[in-house]
């Protein structure tokens, strides 16, 4: 099975455009290294000061 990447919203990527990302990917997991693998704890909170007028969230990560 190959990548998820070989279609976006439902339209597919041209060979040259996915082997291009790919070469991309393991370029820069050189460079920044792979967390792709880590499990971040993630916290989901109102926003305290638009949160109820607007709706609005406040994603932490690494909070409990």
């Amino acid at each position: 099975m190959r990548d998820r990447a070989e279609m976006i919203f439902g339209n597919p990527v041209s060979e040259k455009a996915y082997r291009k990302a790919l070469r991309s990917k393991e370029k820069y997991i050189r460079k920044f290294g792979d967390d792709s693998g880590v499990d971040y704890p993630v916290c989901i909170r109102e926003n305290s000061h638009i949160g109820e007028l607007l709706g609005v969230k406040d994603i932490r990560v690494g909070y409990q």
